[in-house]
């Protein structure tokens, strides 16, 4: 598996932040709400430092000069009871502030994933196949979490910090015109520190979720297929596959820590220069009289809260690379074409007087990328209740022609008619119920056999599920694992290849389909249980259309035609004995076939 992510279109910081608000925008009562939260957090912290010049200034101030201690105590008790408030009422604001932007951040959250998971439903099926699907798991969990703490935090902190900035040096100003100046040199350099550690912030960030994504897939992908790794003796070989992606995940990480500490460092330096020229310039100011060793005090305290906001929008920045490359995935995901829909209008088709199995393509011509074509022009007629093999070599493009009929794909060219209407003509629903599809490797679902046969829908009834499993003679196999109650486990994993075929076929066919697809469906079956398939499959497919693929030309000798497709072409029609008499394609393909036997 490639660790290369697939090339997506690159979307702007700006835009990113204008697509996230769209989902923000119905809690920006909320959001403006935490805000103020915030701002009177601010005005409160601020009013710490004011208080404790007022006791250096005044009673302390009276006491060196003299004054008798009484008064002087009760003005402290005073001061340091407000100082105390103001702890008290902070602590109350920050707990109100918390519980508010974390349900605004998992709200948002919560939107944001409805949105992905029904657009990874809908999406055109190309992209599914070439996304992993370890890669996906992780957009819907690491990357979505990574937005929950730039709602819920980061971003409102980021621009309570800015404004923070801004107050403290405003409040200088009037506090001590002299470090006033200072802060609008250190202020200015400290930014310039973080604007040189942004490009590298956001080149380590997006190469931590690449790496993490890989590691993801690779795992994923691997657990699935233990039991091949084990039987060909390669857990030596994975196991330093894996070592080897661990490590480039370390190492984006390590690039990561390194580009902060860096500016970590880089703003300490500024900042704590700055405070020794505030030492100098303003104990100068204090001995000629021309400010207080209170005023003194309490801009050094402000000025030592300027450390927290540069120091806190560097971590903000940390959070915001982070979420903005989580969001760049999630957003490119978002913009994928959805797969087939419905027609833009949702009148139903007018009949037509054919029969509902009635199938028909023509001309359809089909390429998963424009270069490659897959299908070039395929006419081909299905009568109703009439049983039809599709054969031909691998790569013929026999399975793609029945994911056209299911439209997981849309033809290019041409046009597919089911009862005589084009099926993009009908609701997706509607196509779907009348065309069931058995693949060569079903999908089963971690749940019971009743579960999967009836896809978790609970308004089936149990009793039409047994039936259909005993319609074609799925039974007494099923029965032996504990019958409809019985757990399938991840992926089908606790029953036989033939047994998981079984529950697909009685789950095709409890759908009563017009068209019974089989893409190699038998493949996977011993002779005892395929010979109990097809007889159930003589009574079962009477009055309904049949569409079968398979390899193996002795499951479709019964067919009541055969079309041999060659590189995207019909070349051959015709019944079992007709081809092999005509001595084509199907007639070299049974000869080779007969010859391994």
């Amino acid at each position: 598996m490639s660790d290369t992510p697939v090339p997506r279109r690159r979307i702007t910081d700006r835009a990113q932040l204008a697509r996230l608000w769209s989902f923000v925008r119905p809690y920006r009562v909320r959001l403006a709400a935490a805000l103020g939260l915030l701002l009177a957090s601010f005005a409160i912290e601020l009013a710490g430092p004011a208080l404790i010049r007022a006791a250096i200034d005044g009673p302390l101030a009276a006491a060196a000069r003299g004054t008798p201690l009484e008064p002087l105590v009760a003005e402290l008790a005073a001061l340091a009871g407000g100082y105390l408030a103001c702890i008290l009422v902070g602590a109350a604001l920050g707990f109100t502030f918390a519980r508010t932007a974390a349900r605004i951040g998992r709200s948002v959250v919560r939107d944001l994933r409805i949105a992905l998971w029904r657009k990874l439903v809908r999406i055109d099926a190309r992209w599914h196949d070439q996304n992993p699907s370890g890669r996906v798991v992780t957009r819907m969990t690491t990357d979505l979490e990574n937005l929950d703490e730039l709602v819920s935090s980061g971003g409102l902190h980021a621009v309570f910090d800015l404004l923070k900035l801004v107050g403290i040096v405003a409040v200088l100003a009037f506090v001590q015109p002299a470090v006033f100046v200072l802060g609008l040199i250190a202020v200015p350099t400290a930014a310039a520190v973080s604007l040189v550690f942004r490009g590298a912030a956001r080149r380590a960030y997006g190469d931590v979720r690449t790496r993490v994504a890989d590691q993801a897939a690779f795992t994923a992908e691997f657990v699935g297929g233990i039991r091949t790794v084990r039987a060909y003796g390669r857990e030596a070989l994975i196991d330093a596959r894996y070592d080897e992606l661990n490590a480039r995940t370390r190492g984006a990480w390590v690039r990561t820590v390194r580009a902060f500490a860096a500016f970590f460092a880089s703003v300490d330096f500024v900042l704590r220069s700055a405070q020794a020229a505030i030492l100098l310039v303003g104990g100068r100011a204090v001995a000629l009289g021309e400010a207080t060793a209170g005023a003194l005090v309490q801009s050094w305290l402000y000025f030592g809260k300027l450390q927290e906001p540069i120091r806190e929008l560097g971590e903000r920045w940390h959070v915001l690379q982070s979420a903005l490359s989580s969001a760049e995935r999630i957003l490119a995901i978002l913009d994928e074409p959805d797969g087939p829909g419905d027609p833009a209008t949702g009148a139903p088709p007018a009949s037509t007087g054919a029969a509902a199995g009635d199938l028909q393509f023509d001309g359809v011509a089909f390429g998963y990328t424009p270069d490659r074509p897959v299908l070039r022009g395929v006419d081909l007629a299905v009568r109703a209740g009439e049983t039809v093999a599709v054969v031909g070599p691998t790569g013929a493009g026999k399975s793609t022609l029945l994911a056209l009929l299911s439209r997981l794909h849309d033809v290019d060219r041409g046009v597919i008619r089911l009862g005589g209407v084009p099926i993009t003509a009908m609701p997706i629903a509607v196509l779907r119920r009348k065309v069931a599809v058995v693949q060569q490797e079903p999908l089963l679902f971690d749940g019971s056999v009743l579960d999967n046969v009836r896809l978790f829908d609970e308004s089936i009834d149990r009793d039409a599920v047994a039936r259909t499993i005993a319609a074609i003679g799925a039974e007494s196999l099923l029965a032996a694992r504990g019958g409809l109650d019985a757990p399938v486990g991840e992926r089908g994993q606790l029953l036989s290849r033939g047994e998981r075929q079984l529950v697909a076929f009685a789950r095709a066919l409890l759908a009563d389909p017009d068209v019974l697809v089989l893409d190699e469906a038998t493949a996977s079956v011993d002779s005892a249980t395929e010979g109990r398939l097809q007889a159930a499959l003589a009574k079962l497919r009477a009055g309904r259309t049949c569409l079968v693929v398979a390899h193996r030309l002795a499951t479709v000798r019964d067919a009541d035609r055969i079309v041999v497709l060659v590189e995207g072409r019909v070349v051959e029609e015709g019944r079992h004995a007709e081809l092999v008499q005509r001595g084509g394609v199907y007639a070299r393909m049974h000869d080779a076939a007969t010859a391994l036997v």
